[in-house]
């Protein structure tokens, strides 16, 4: 999908992704079996998700200089959306409103938001930068291969990472998160309703903190900034390890506020890095691996997690991807002692030449 974007504009693929989450939204509900039926429709979703996600619109209508401010408020308006969800459901699950009725009210308002978006938004294939080289056609792998190419910029890399974690972890607050919550509450509503409360106040301090992170990212140290965001997101899924008492317990409370806080660094930046430091001609491409990443997370969460989570603790995922966030923590360290070096050597190559200039 990120190869349609580029060739078809953004409106029509936008347009695209929104009907096929739309109608699997509206889908859902009439499913009568887990496998096929459920499992078809939630690929189906996942597709239309996957095009949204894709579509580098931060990168295309946000100035380089404000693009901390377009991410945060990118993340501000996702986690409204969250918690509106969240309210929605629970609300009608305690008011004993159809299940049929609150799939179908939410792609409502889904459908008729993103139509709206749509039409406000510029299309065709305006944003080409015109003092290069007119775009070239390309195969699906020399596309992968740009991708890949650009990871040379140690941001598009980070980037990279942060997509990874931030949609990994995204499945944390939702469907391990109800697991976890119905190991400690037999009634499955109840459990539900506790977790989605959960849930609704991780989304609020991801919102909170992500106004905080747009502007640390524009205005101080990236590196330091990522390594805050790496280690508030360990330190929350390890602290999973010490919630024995359910999630009733302040505790509980304490550990979902810490994950929060570093996911919405991390859902900050997966926004901020890819769609400000990617070449213009190429966001299509590098915003498609990036969304390609960022399913290899949900796949690892959900597979491997859910595996672990059968047979080892119910706890596992969040330890796996406590583990996932260290390893990022070591890439970044990686990245900066390579920048130093580079930057010194640099500076002693520049030094030279000036040395050798004021001699001759």
């Amino acid at each position: 999908m990120g190869i349609a974007c580029d060739k078809f504009g953004r409106r029509i693929t936008l347009f695209y992704g929104i009907c096929i989450v739309t109608l699997a939204l509206s889908l859902m509900p009439l499913s009568n079996n887990i496998y096929p039926t459920y499992l078809l429709i939630r690929i189906l979703y996942a597709h239309g998700a996957i095009t949204i996600s894709i579509i580098p619109l931060l990168a295309d209508y946000v100035t380089n200089a404000t693009k901390g401010k377009g991410a945060a408020i990118n993340v501000i308006l996702a986690s409204l959306g969250a918690v509106a969800s969240v309210e929605i459901i629970n609300n009608g699950l305690q008011n004993s409103m159809n299940v049929k009725g609150i799939y179908w009210l939410i792609s409502t308002c889904y459908f008729v938001i993103g139509a709206l978006m749509c039409y406000l938004i510029k299309s065709g294939v305006y944003y080409i930068d015109k003092e290069k080289s007119v775009v070239e056609k390309r195969s699906f792998i020399q596309m992968i291969k740009v991708g890949v190419r650009s990871a040379k910029n140690p941001w598009i890399l980070i980037g990279y990472v942060t997509n990874f974690l931030a949609r990994g972890d995204s499945i944390l607050l939702t469907l391990f998160l109800v697991l976890w919550s119905n190991h400690y509450i037999e009634d499955y509503d109840e459990a539900n309703i506790k977790a989605a409360t959960l849930s609704g106040i991780s989304y609020t301090v991801i919102l909170v903190f992500s106004i905080f992170y747009g502007i640390f990212l524009e205005k101080t140290s990236k590196y330091l900034t990522h390594l805050i965001m790496f280690i508030l997101t360990m330190l929350g899924c390890f602290m999973m390890i010490g919630a024995t008492s359910g999630p009733n317990n302040w505790y509980s409370y304490l550990t979902i506020c810490i994950l929060g806080s570093g996911m919405s660094g991390l859902y900050t930046s997966s926004q901020y890095l890819i769609n400000k430091y990617s070449e213009a001609n190429h966001r299509g491409y590098i915003t498609g691996l990036a969304s390609l990443v960022s399913v290899l997370g949900i796949f690892i969460c959900a597979v491997i997690g859910g595996y672990l989570f059968d047979h080892w603790t119910i706890i596992a995922p969040f330890i796996l991807f406590g583990i996932m966030s260290s390893i990022g923590i070591v890439i970044l360290i990686i990245v900066w002692i390579f920048e130093r070096k580079k930057q010194s050597e640099d500076g002693y190559v520049e030094q030279e030449n000036t040395e050798l200039i004021y001699i001759q």
